[in-house]
């Protein structure tokens, strides 16, 4: 069978029964719309495991996806190459997590040490930033606005007291934004989260807090990694935001958030405390770093 993956897969994009874009299945696979035109144009081929992405997404066999039809056996010849190719996949894992491992903390050592510079700069600043919006400062009501119309989240944190946090007793109830990122899952977006591995009975409790708030189990929309890195803020935020985005928040937020903007993504640091009303933008450069960031995980 001749390989037509790039054929097969242009056709099922541009199939008028099909939903997809390419920028929604590459949102939708987790990699970048480039990606998706490079596999177009062959310049470059997915992984093995972004390929089974496609198909799930695509509603299709990894079969068809490759060779534009269904196979029967596979040849000897066929068979062989798929052994190898998985053996070599096993044997690489362990030294893909290290990597991994390694890149995730040195990134995260670097954007958050940056951050954090940038951060108390901002803070020393804050009775100016409450006047003057130019200065990068958001406020609680204009983060729940942006919240409120994100397609996607994703939030490194050291905390996670914005959705959760305890009462007196020591029991675990929803935070602040609890009810807005439930009507959000509701309307069907994703969150992912970064958080250090000993908040995951928290990030537990919290997940189960969604899905009591909302009648049903997110954990298909909930994404939880874990990492040690040292965090030297309290984390930063991600949403990316619809293209009419302009259209569904006032003209004063969209002037605020207008010049931290990056391919529809904005960020922000998050407060040290529930005390502080708001938080500050994240400048393009470390927007891109910090959406980098979640590309890799």
């Amino acid at each position: 069978m001749q390989v037509r993956f790039s054929e097969t897969l242009n056709r099922l994009i541009t199939d008028p029964k099909n939903k997809h874009t390419k920028s929604k299945l590459a949102e939708a696979i987790g990699v970048s719309p480039s990606a998706i035109s490079q596999y177009l144009t062959q310049v470059s081929s997915p992984k093995f495991e972004v390929l089974a992405r496609i198909a799930e997404e695509l509603n299709v066999s990894i079969d068809y996806l490759i060779f534009g039809e269904e196979r029967t056996l596979p040849s000897s010849r066929e068979e062989e190459y798929f052994s190898l190719r998985l053996e070599k996949l096993l044997n690489a894992q362990d030294n893909n997590n290290n990597i991994r491992k390694w890149l995730y903390e040195k990134f995260t050592d670097d954007i958050c040490s940056r951050i954090e510079l940038t951060t108390n700069e901002l803070l020393s600043q804050k009775d100016k930033l409450v006047v003057n919006s130019q200065l990068g400062f958001l406020n609680n009501d204009d983060i729940s606005k942006i919240e409120s119309i994100a397609i996607c989240a994703k939030i490194m944190s050291n905390t996670l007291f914005y959705n959760v946090t305890t009462n007196d007793d020591g029991e675990f109830i929803p935070g602040m934004f609890a009810d807005i990122v439930v009507r959000r899952l509701l309307s069907g977006i994703n969150y992912h989260y970064v958080v250090p591995s000993e908040l995951s009975k928290l990030a537990n409790a919290m997940v189960q807090i969604f899905n009591r708030l909302g009648g049903q189990d997110f954990s298909e929309q909930i994404q939880v990694d874990f990492n040690d890195s040292s965090l030297l803020v309290c984390g930063f935020f991600i949403y990316k935001l619809p293209e009419d985005f302009t259209l569904k928040i006032s003209s004063r937020l969209s002037r605020k958030i207008n010049n931290y903007v990056v391919d529809n993504y904005i960020g922000f640091t998050a407060s040290p405390n529930a005390s502080v009303d708001g938080d500050m933008f994240l400048d393009k450069l470390h927007l891109k770093k910090a959406i980098h960031f979640f590309d890799l995980i």
